[in-house]
């Protein structure tokens, strides 16, 4: 059984830098990579970033807190997936 996790892509708007530009596309040719190991999972839980970047050590306890929210979010689907392996 494979369980997945995917970041969610931050999108660019009037207000982004070059810097969130680069970021957005490096993250497209990333999923662009990893799609065809996504089609592979048995379930994939997308957690929101929130704009934070690579090496952004200081928002590090939110993303904790996103995962975490993300995962309780999907609690039931994905006990649902693990039901199916036992």
């Amino acid at each position: 059984m494979v369980l997945a996790v995917n970041f969610k892509a931050d999108t660019v708007d009037e207000e982004s830098n070059l810097m969130d530009i680069t970021m957005r596309t490096l993250d497209i040719m990333g999923n662009k990579i990893s799609e065809d190991c996504l089609n592979f999972s048995d379930y994939c839980l997308t957690v929101e970033t929130d704009k934070t970047g690579l090496l952004d050590v200081s928002k590090l306890d939110s993303c904790y807190e996103y995962g975490y929210k993300a995962v309780i979010n999907e609690i039931s689907n994905i006990k649902n997936v693990i039901k199916k392996f036992k």
